[in-house]
């Protein structure tokens, strides 16, 4: 290393200078301006299939306009099988179902429809002075100052409230994250709802406020049916010496697709081409099935502008007809968080009286397949013949209303005066949060 000196001239800060209005009116004698002018956005309202869309164009550069999603949705993972993006995670906090919560994670997306951006654009123009039919409008979305959503959420009298949900930050580009702490009743109505069960219930709005304006109000809706985000995987093989492409559509969900029609466009350097379908036949709507595929060709209807070589084709579908049909158990298996409890406990009360003991029988058992045992002798008071055991039970089957919800097994064995024992053969079932064992519930015995 070696030790140099380097000289540096002395820099005189710069301070900040104004020209005083009184002494230097030569600087100011050729401003002129408009006292009228504002720098707020004008409110433009444009009507789309029967119903008024805001816009609100710049004060500055006439052709620009902000604009409002449609609704906010629930949105599908981006990646690849594009699940809803929620979670849920129960908490067991006591001995029986009431005690169980179920916390419900879930990301909110803007949802847009583009053609309502392109068929409002002429009616825009005529609010843009000098521009020609050629001009184009420009959009971009609008950033409010304050935006808040509200949910119509249960109540513990089981009505139903619009609350506020002021901890949630609402982002009109990004949307929203959200987490709901629901009792184990109140979970399986917000399931319900989410599959077409309810019209209000566990639906919102976000409202946005806007200095000096009338709030806007965006819909929030909560359906397992309309979410934001893809469905299909897409591949695809462009044949040589040809400009026909080989297209594969994959459904990328855990739910069924029902595909009614499957409108196909072109594109070349921007400019939209005529398309010819080959092998892609639906006189009637197709499911396909989780991972199920269709394959078909795609070519130009008329022959290319310019070489595809040089400007390769773009192939876009419109999916206004493909719908989703909801699978209530894959989506379950999907959202359900892996590490969480997935059972809840059920206090059941057993009950029997002595005369059941009758002068032959000691003792009584009945064994839960999914909990423990009850054990009643013949020397026992009466109060002593009743007694209560917690049953493990599925929240799958409740949640689902599968037809086995809430139902356990048992068997009986009972112990003779003799010391003999007879046992159930097979498992009894039963749904009924009070057991009671008569002489009917009592394996056979040589006797009886």
């Amino acid at each position: 290393f070696r030790e140099i000196t380097i000289a540096v001239d002395a820099l005189t800060p710069r301070q900040p200078f104004v020209f005083p209005p009184d002494l230097y009116r030569y600087v100011f004698a050729g401003i002129t301006g408009n006292p009228q002018q504002t720098f707020k956005p004008d409110l433009r309202q444009v009507s789309w299939q029967g119903q008024f869309y805001s816009y609100y164009q710049d004060p500055a550069h006439r052709q620009l306009f902000y604009y409002l999603p449609d609704s906010f949705k629930l949105v599908r993972r981006p990646e690849a099988p594009h699940h809803p993006m929620m979670s849920i995670q129960f908490i067991p906090t006591g001995d029986a179902n009431e005690d169980t919560l179920a916390v419900v994670e879930y990301w909110a997306f803007p949802a847009l429809e583009l053609k309502r951006l392109e068929e409002s654009a002429n009616e825009l123009k005529k609010f843009v002075p000098n521009l020609d039919a050629e001009g184009t409008i420009e959009f971009q979305p609008l950033l409010a100052g304050e935006a808040q959503l509200t949910m119509h959420l249960p109540q513990a009298d089981g009505s139903q409230l619009n609350q506020a949900r002021p901890e949630v930050m609402v982002d009109l580009r990004t949307g929203f994250r959200d987490s709901l702490t629901l009792s184990l009743k109140d979970f399986q109505r917000f399931y319900d709802a989410i599959f077409g069960g309810s019209s209000v219930l566990f639906q919102g709005a976000v409202n946005v406020t806007l200095p000096d304006r009338s709030a806007e109000v965006i819909p929030f809706t909560v359906q397992m049916d309309d979410l934001v985000g893809d469905l299909l995987s897409y591949e695809e093989v462009r044949m040589p010496d040809s400009d026909s492409i080989q297209a594969t559509l994959i459904n990328a969900i855990e739910s069924p697709l029902q595909i009614n029609h499957l409108p196909v466009i072109l594109y070349q350097d921007g400019q939209r081409i005529p398309a010819q379908v080959e092998g892609l036949d639906l006189p009637s709507p197709i499911i396909l099935k989780p991972g199920e595929s269709i394959r078909f060709t795609v070519k130009p209807a008329t022959a290319l502008p310019k070489p595809a070589a040089e400007f390769p084709i773009e192939v876009l579908f419109e999916l206004d007809q493909v719908q989703v049909v909801p699978d209530k158990e894959a989506i379950w298996d999907a959202i359900l968080r892996p590490d969480t409890p997935a059972e809840y406990q059920r206090a059941i009360t057993v009950k029997t009286f002595k005369e059941v003991f009758g002068n032959r029988l000691t003792v009584i058992s009945i064994d839960f397949r999914q909990g423990g045992t009850v054990d009643f002798i013949q020397s026992a008071t009466s109060e002593k013949l009743e007694s209560e055991v917690a049953v493990v039970t599925p929240i799958r089957n409740l949640v689902l209303r599968t037809a086995d919800q809430g139902a356990y097994d048992y068997r009986v064995l009972v112990i003779r005066n003799d010391g003999q024992k007879f046992e159930d053969a097979d498992w009894r079932t039963d749904v009924r949060e009070s057991l009671w064992i008569t002489n009917a519930e009592l394996p056979a015995t040589e006797d009886r």
